[in-house]
């Protein structure tokens, strides 16, 4: 072999030897971009993943705030109703409303050629029967309450249009002031409240408004006897067993259109009420409405009420003649899916034989979970007629939030002219002689 022959093999196979190694060098390259690739995708996918878990975090964590705003201190929420309040609890606002609308249907038996003129007389007995009914928004009511400057202060603020007039509202279709109080606490036990308030003697007058009652509606016993809102000063005191409440007002006889303002007409020369309860068992949440739900513990509560109101001659138009005493007494019980409510009246009025009583027999008794039996019967002795029997149910489709009624009112015996202050319009009752009226009505209310 020639010398220049063998360096050309020489020449070759260096030049194929660096094939080789060049090949391998870009294999090499070639892998640790490909790890350095997934690398970086795993520590930018972590990465990511950490900042959304933040994010989600956060996201919880305001989301956690807002729905426990009673704790963390937010502005706005839900206690009992609509609520907002300051960042350091010195203010607070709550909303809460009641709507009731309902068919009202009256079956009347009117003397021949009584209202309406078109009726056709009955041979047989020469009277009409009569036949009326309509809807109606009964209440339309809106609340505003909660505290000013620190929790112990409160206030209550109110406004209503109700299609008829109840001892809690005097003013018929038209917009009216339904509460106007502020009340300051004195630790657990006693406050006092100024304003426009129920004024203590029953045992309804301790419900906050008709949403809370068993027939959703008050009793013909509350209409006769109950002295309604006024407006004054009260004081209460209370502990687990007893509550107690006495206060001044411009009056204690409820009047149509009289809206307890002082003037020289309504403002009597004493009105004072009160009312003491003592309850053995149960709370005092369990008194704060009539009905009484399945699973509820046993409640008992007796009490009673006095008032006492004098008249002077420049005031005759708030119906008080002379020195008027009144007293009642109930007691209410609660049995975890029935109840039972047994009220006396009784009223002097400082004429001799006029004295007045009457008496109120209630109670119902859950058939389902959510469906509720109830009847009342009432007798007031100078009253026409002086007996009345409230018959129905009701279905709950959200406890007092969302409720259905649907009752029954039949006078027992005489023709029908209220005695008392009131029209029992409110009731259901129309306002001339009655054989029944039927009722359906549905609750809203929060």
């Amino acid at each position: 072999m020639s010398l220049t022959a063998a360096i050309a093999r020489a020449a070759l196979a260096a030049s194929a030897g660096s094939v080789d190694v060049q090949a391998e060098l870009d294999a090499m390259r070639a892998d640790l971009a490909g790890i350095r690739a997934a690398q970086g995708e795993r520590w930018l996918t972590e990465r990511r993943a950490g900042e959304i878990r933040a994010l989600v975090a956060d996201a919880l964590a305001d989301s956690s705030a807002r729905t426990s705003w009673n704790a963390s201190g937010d502005r706005i929420g839900w206690d009992d109703g609509f609520v907002l309040r300051s960042s350091d609890d010195s203010f607070l606002v709550r909303i809460n409303m009641l709507g009731q609308g309902r068919f009202v249907l009256n079956n009347n038996t009117q003397p021949t050629g009584s209202q309406p003129p078109a009726a056709v007389p009955d041979s047989g007995t020469n009277r009409n029967d009569q036949n009326t009914w309509g809807f109606e928004v009964r209440r339309a009511q809106l609340f505003f309450s909660g505290h000013v400057t620190d929790p112990s202060v409160e206030y209550m603020f109110g406004m209503a249009q109700d299609s008829q007039t109840d001892p809690y509202f005097l003013q018929q279709r038209g917009v009216g002031l339904i509460y106007a109080y502020v009340r300051k606490r004195f630790g657990d036990s006693l406050s006092v409240t100024v304003g426009r308030q129920n004024a203590p003697f029953t045992a309804e007058s301790t419900l906050f408004n008709a949403g809370f009652t068993q027939m959703g509606e008050y009793s013909i016993f509350e209409y006769r006897a109950g002295l309604g809102q006024q407006t004054g000063a009260c004081l209460e005191w209370r502990d687990d067993a007893v509550r107690w409440q006495g206060g001044w007002f411009d009056d204690v006889v409820p009047i149509p259109g009289n809206l307890a303002q002082w003037n020289s007409l309504f403002n009597a020369g004493v009105a004072v009420s009160s009312r003491l309860e003592w309850k053995p068992a149960g709370t005092w949440a369990q008194f704060a409405k009539e009905s009484s739900f399945r699973g509820e513990d046993l409640g008992i509560a007796l009490g009673g009420g006095v008032s006492w109101a004098t008249g002077r001659s420049i005031n005759s138009l708030i119906g008080i003649d002379a020195s008027q005493f009144a007293a009642t007494a109930d007691a209410r019980a609660s049995f975890g899916g029935a109840n039972a409510i047994a009220q006396l009246y009784w009223n002097d009025d400082g004429q001799d034989g006029t004295d007045q009583w009457g008496m109120n027999l209630q109670g119902g008794a859950f058939l389902a979970d959510d469906v509720e039996a109830f009847a009342a019967l009432s007798w007031f002795r100078v009253a026409d007629p002086q007996w009345f029997v409230q018959a129905g149910g009701n279905l709950y489709l959200h406890g007092n939030a969302l409720k259905l009624t649907a009752m029954a009112i039949v006078p027992l015996g005489g023709s029908f002219a209220d005695a008392s202050t009131y029209s029992l319009a409110g009731t259901g009752v129309s306002d001339v002689a009655n054989n029944f009226s039927f009722v359906a009505q549905l609750q809203v209310m929060f």
